[in-house]
C-alpha cells in the first residue's frame, strides 16, 4: 500500500506541467469568491466619465497584468510550496473583481479566460508570462527576485496611469486605492527574498 501511495505522489509531483493552461479550480488552496462589500463602493458611485477605445485598452491591460501575477503565483506555489503565494493570489483576485465592476460601469467587455490560469488575450502579456515562468522555475531565489520585479512593474504601471490623468477620475481614484495594497505585497515579496538570501524559511 505504501509503495502505491509513493508512486501516486511521485507521478502527481513530477507530472505537473507548469506551462499548461489550468482551470482556477485545479488549485485547492485558492478560493474564488466575490467581493461582498468593496472598499471602493464610494468610488463606484462617482460620476461616470468618458472613455475612448485607447483608454479602455489601458484598463484591460492593467487587468491582465494583475491576472498574470495571480496565475504566476498559483503555478509557482506548486513548485515551491510557499503558503503566502495562494493567499496573495486570492487577494490579487479581488483586484480583478473590483476592476470588473468598472468594466461593467463603463460597459467595457471583460477580458475572457479569467477562470483559466496561464491564458491571456494580450499576446505581449502571454509572452511575458511564459518568459517570467521559465525564469522563475529555475530556483526559489530567482522566483523571489522576479516576484519583486514584476510587482514593482505593476506598481509603476498603476502610477503611470494615475499621474497621466488620461483616465476618468473614478478610475484613477480606484487605481490609487488598489496600488496601496500592491505596495504592501511588494514589501512581502522583498521580505521573502531577504529571508531566502539569509537562509530563513519563507511561508
Amino acid at each position: 500500500m505504501r509503495v502505491v501511495v509513493i508512486i501516486f505522489i511521485s507521478v502527481f509531483a513530477f507530472g505537473f506541467d507548469y506551462f499548461k493552461v489550468y482551470s482556477i479550480y485545479d488549485f485547492e488552496n485558492f478560493k474564488l469568491y466575490k467581493v461582498k462589500k468593496s472598499y471602493i463602493d464610494r468610488v463606484l458611485k462617482m460620476p461616470k466619465g468618458q472613455m475612448n477605445k485607447k483608454q479602455q485598452d489601458k484598463l484591460a491591460y492593467i487587468y491582465e497584468k494583475e491576472k498574470m501575477i495571480r496565475d504566476t503565483l498559483l503555478i509557482l506555489s506548486r513548485k515551491y510550496n510557499y503558503k503566502f503565494m495562494p493567499y496573495i493570489a486570492m487577494l490579487t483576485q479581488q483586484h480583478l473583481f473590483i476592476l470588473e465592476k468598472f468594466f461593467d460601469k463603463y460597459e467595457i467587455p471583460v477580458p475572457k479566460d479569467m477562470k483559466l490560469v496561464g491564458k491571456f488575450e494580450n499576446e505581449n502579456i502571454q509572452k511575458e508570462y511564459l518568459e517570467l515562468l521559465k525564469k522563475s522555475l529555475k530556483e526559489k531565489k530567482v522566483a523571489a527576485q522576479l516576484s519583486v520585479g514584476f510587482m514593482q512593474d505593476l506598481i509603476n504601471l498603476y502610477l503611470e496611469n494615475i499621474y497621466s490623468k488620461e483616465l476618468p477620475k473614478d478610475i484613477t481614484r480606484m487605481l490609487g486605492t488598489l496600488n496601496a495594497f500592491n505596495k504592501k505585497v511588494l514589501y512581502r515579496f522583498k521580505k521573502g527574498l531577504r529571508n531566502i538570501e539569509i537562509g530563513l524559511p519563507v511561508e
